[in-house]
């Protein structure tokens, strides 16, 4: 074979391969920067959904659980000594905590058995809970074992919830089977990992803010009043929501307490809302004289719809609690 023959074809393999290398390294630079693009989104998506309060929560979960364990453990001393000192012993009082507190444990494991066998959808589950969490304790005040209420009853009747939602805590739960499948029954998919500060805060924030226009309420011979409000968050709010599920085509979004992560709403359900709301009003027209009625029936089912649309996920219920007593409280001046 001829020596140039030879060379030509040994320029012409070295120049296809150099070729090769410069769009093998071209191909390279271009996967680069789409990487580096891909990072840059993340990064934008990361900061974008960044919960700088609740990741401490989170990370330090466990430093937090020992301070609040100690903050029970004092104030259940307290309590204590000045339940002695003042000689408190009304009977009544304790059996009615004991008995509305194991219904409602039946009632969340019972839910959270459903979870775990019968594919229930939290959603849906986690409603029944949080209705009997506010609809339970009232009836029974009322209705079957009904007790003098004071500052003291109400402490203890807090801190006992306290120590309900402490129980639920991951430094529990992960030990203890049977507190581990009741959690089930409130820990929603889109709201992990932050399901039980959002829970607990929302449910201790409701009692804070419901208590003291319970004990107003008694006080002027008008206690019937205080069902309104838990009624607004237990079938207004609560139906809202398999409502926007089943029906809701015409969403908007809000935002997760202390989170820019976005969930959606529909207007389905502030309809839904806002109807039973008024519904509510209108069955205690009969309670009420005619400018009393006239005033809640004008007020109420429309700003806590606002209010509904517009608190942020997971936490609605204290701001309804807030807005509905307070409306009732003022109508109360009406008589």
């Amino acid at each position: 074979m001829p020596t140039k023959y030879i060379e030509t074809n040994i320029d012409l393999v070295n120049y296809t391969n150099e070729h090769e290398s410069i769009d093998l390294d071209k191909d390279k630079d271009k996967d680069l920067d789409k990487n580096k693009d891909l990072d840059k989104d993340k990064q934008v998506t990361t900061n974008n959904d960044s919960n700088t309060l609740l990741d401490f929560f989170c990370n330090y979960s466990f430093y937090l659980f020992i301070i609040y364990s100690f903050f029970l453990l004092i104030s259940g001393i307290v309590l204590i000594t000045v339940t002695i000192l003042y000689d408190y012993s009304n009977n009544k009082f304790w059996i009615n905590q004991l008995l509305k507190y194991v219904l409602v444990c039946i009632i969340q494991y019972g839910m959270a058995l459903l979870v775990k066998y019968k594919n229930a959808k939290v959603n849906y589950t986690r409603k029944v809970i949080h209705i009997s969490y506010f609809l339970l304790p009232q009836l029974l005040d009322i209705i079957l074992l009904h007790y003098t209420k004071n500052k003291l009853t109400e402490f203890w009747n807090l801190w006992i919830i306290l120590v309900l939602l402490i129980i639920m805590s991951e430094h529990i739960r992960d030990k203890i089977s049977v507190i581990n499948t009741m959690f089930m029954a409130v820990d929603r998919p889109e709201d992990k990992p932050y399901t039980l500060i959002w829970f607990s805060s929302q449910i201790i924030t409701s009692l804070i803010v419901l208590l003291p226009f319970s004990v107003y309420f008694s006080k002027i011979d008008e206690i019937g009043l205080i069902f309104i409000p838990i009624l607004i968050n237990a079938l207004a709010d609560g139906l809202a929501e398999p409502i926007g599920i089943k029906f809701g085509k015409h969403k908007y979004k809000t935002k997760g307490c202390l989170s820019n992560k976005e969930y959606e709403r529909s207007y389905e359900g502030s309809l839904c809302v806002f109807t039973v709301s008024l519904i509510i009003i209108c069955s205690y027209y009969n309670y009420m004289d005619f400018n009393q009625f006239l005033f809640c029936s004008l007020t109420i089912p429309l700003l806590i719809t606002f209010t509904e649309a517009f608190s942020p996920h997971t936490w609605d219920s204290p701001l309804l609690f807030l807005v509905s007593c307070s409306l009732l409280s003022i109508s109360t001046f009406l008589n």
